[in-house]
């Protein structure tokens, strides 16, 4: 069957969604404007407004250290640089994930193993982790995906067992809880993205949290060229003892998304609500598998996660026209990295994950704004249910 597709608007309603209101707007102008006249628009150890960022969310994190850098790749790339993995070690990364969480592992010298996700939260299965452990693995990365968090109590014992790093790659994950744990305090790091789509979102930025000081340290120093502090730089020579990058983060994106700190609970709030709108009315629909709480924590619901269950009359293709049609914006869908050409050859080394692949063809990935309104939130959710329902219909 042959479908016409509007593929050409994805990115004009991705690019236009989750604006934030008149009020929060003029805020952050003003928040812009103070950066800008301060005349410091960065200081890569850590400017007035990034460290005023990194204090307030540690202590929302439940941390004691945080340290600012300019993307969650970045957070991803200096957190494994400074647990000291780099060539010659692999990192476990689960293989549906956003090509970031493998990309990082390279940026670091380092190759990703891919295993498996658990079908029922789509995050990593630490079973399957577990045998694709190797004498050169260092780290494993568990990746809270659309906000569901994994199960941290099993990795953690998993990466205590063998002697590995935890990096949680939390760039969807702001605000999940696993137990009475905020994700990103439960490995050794914890990695976020401040980037489009994510509950703090200013357009860039990210940063990285830990409990322990002397990685604090490090992690400051590879953020900008094993440099901890700028003023090394005019007066004393000193030996570059770290590798790093120059990843230090903006005054303007730390001056941005200190606005959203105190809001994020307000956000997540409005976040389950709209998922629980979603749940309401997409509920009895044969071909949808819908996602459901882990039982070891309480997702931040980054997005929306529209699955479809194994051997649905429907194809996910097909839904997606249907969902183009109803004007419903679709965010960048999950493909395996297993998949990809990029990630190929190390994806054949990694050995098959079939739960990935399945689920890389039967999920959909749906905006989610707290900026909504239920009301907006319910005509949102009527316009998938009617997409759904047409596709199945036309099969």
């Amino acid at each position: 069957m042959t479908r016409s597709t509007s593929r050409a608007t994805d990115r004009d309603r991705w690019l236009k969604s989750g604006a934030p209101s008149a009020k929060h707007r003029e805020a952050q102008v003003e928040a812009l404007r103070e950066v800008i006249e301060s005349g410091i628009l960065q200081d890569p150890t850590g400017g007035p407004k990034a460290t005023e960022l990194e204090t307030a969310f540690a202590d929302y994190i439940g941390v004691a250290h945080a340290v600012g850098v300019n993307s969650g790749t970045a957070a991803l790339s200096c957190a494994l640089v400074a647990l000291g993995v780099g060539p010659g070690h692999e990192v476990i990364v689960p293989a549906l994930t956003f090509v970031a969480s493998a990309t990082a592992a390279t940026l670091a010298g380092a190759t990703p193993v891919f295993c498996d996700v658990d079908e029922r939260t789509l995050c990593i299965d630490v079973d399957d982790a577990r045998r694709r452990i190797t004498p050169r693995t260092k780290a494993v990365m568990p990746v809270h995906l659309l906000g569901y968090p994994s199960d941290m109590e099993r990795v953690v014992a998993l990466a205590r067992e063998h002697g590995l790093a935890v990096i949680e790659d939390c760039c969807q994950g702001h605000g999940a809880i696993v137990g009475d744990a905020k994700v990103g305090s439960i490995g050794d790091v914890g990695c976020f993205s401040f980037s489009k789509r994510h509950l703090i979102s200013v357009g860039g930025g990210g940063i990285v949290t830990t409990d322990d000081p002397e990685l604090a340290d490090r992690l400051r120093r590879v953020s900008f060229h094993g440099i901890a502090d700028m003023d090394q730089l005019w007066t004393n020579f000193r030996d570059y003892d770290v590798r790093g990058f120059n990843f230090g983060m903006s005054e303007l994106f730390a001056a941005l998304a200190l606005l959203d700190v105190p809001r994020l609970d307000a956000y997540l709030e409005r976040r389950r609500e709209i998922a629980r709108i979603y749940d309401h009315v997409l509920a009895g629909l044969d071909d949808l598998d819908p996602l459901a709480d882990p039982e070891h924590g309480v997702p931040c619901h980054h997005n929306y996660a529209l699955r479809l269950r194994q051997g649905a009359r429907t194809k996910r293709d097909w839904l997606a026209d249907e969902l183009r049609k109803e004007g419903v914006t679709l965010l960048v869908n999950l493909v395996p990295l297993t998949r990809t050409t990029a990630f190929a050859p190390t994806a054949g080394d990694s050995g098959p994950c079939p739960v990935s692949e399945s689920l890389g063809d039967r999920l959909i990935v749906l905006e989610l704004d707290h900026n909504w309104s239920s009301a907006e939130g319910e005509e949102q959710a009527s316009r998938v249910r009617s997409a759904v329902e047409r596709s199945t219909q036309t099969v």
